[in-house]
């Protein structure tokens, strides 16, 4: 699928300082129980840290995209239930000297599926042997971006952050991927939400309007302050 407008897009970004981050201190307005994700970002990670985004639930078991560590070299995975998947010993890692775009696609309600492509490139490993009593989560307590909920905190620059949830999309899917990167850069994000809706969180713009949710979550609050970043994945 290809972007509409005639208008070229170009992302603004962000600089993290690995001491800001964004928290929810609730949880997502109008986010019940769910077993389906989809997270897509840009990022250009300098010190991965531990996490880009942290759900704290009040049920057994939760979504999170934190880290692996492999002799110091991180690399993305995402805890699901009573599970995980992650890109070891797959590269890209989490750090990198140039713009990435992650996709994560998540469907555990029946036959659980997970799926992490980066720059479009399936690197998913694990996540196939997932198990749990309880596929859901009604409620929770915090909802960290930049944060892993435990004080670590990436440093580097992101754009265009968007989660939606009870909602999926089958990354293998070369027409599905093109709703957030086409030609190796960002697609507009109204193109997603025009086909999945507005999601429950939409980080994007500059270092003033970026903590701003842009989604129907609610609102975060910034802690530390943002900078914009030097270069941009539409560059």
């Amino acid at each position: 699928m290809t972007e509409i407008s005639t208008i070229p897009y170009h992302a603004s970004a962000v600089a993290f300082d690995g001491s800001a981050w964004l928290q929810r201190h609730a949880w997502l307005t109008g986010v019940g129980a769910y077993n389906k994700a989809i997270f897509s970002c840009w990022t250009k990670l300098s010190n991965a840290n531990d996490g880009l985004w942290y759900a704290a639930p009040t049920g057994s078991d939760f979504f999170q995209q934190a880290v692996t560590s492999n002799a110091g070299i991180k690399y993305f995975n995402m805890n699901i239930t009573n599970g995980y998947m992650d890109t070891l010993p797959n590269l890209p890692a989490m750090e990198s000297a140039g713009w990435q775009n992650v996709l994560i696609g998540v469907d555990i309600s029946t036959s659980r599926i997970a799926q992490i492509f980066v720059n479009g490139t399936d690197v998913s490993t694990g996540g196939t042997a997932l198990s749990g009593s309880d596929n859901s989560v009604s409620t929770g307590t915090d909802f960290y971006f930049a944060d892993d909920g435990f004080g670590a905190r990436i440093t580097g620059d992101v754009a265009d952050v968007q989660m939606w949830f009870n909602a999926y999309l089958d990354f293998s899917v070369t027409a599905n991927r093109e709703l957030f990167i086409l030609g190796g850069k960002p697609v507009r994000p109204t193109v997603a939400s025009g086909i999945l809706g507005t999601p429950s969180i939409l980080f994007s713009g500059n270092s003033s309007t970026f903590p701003t949710n842009q989604g129907t979550g609610g609102s975060f609050t910034l802690h530390g302050s943002l900078t914009n970043a030097a270069t941009s994945p539409s560059d």
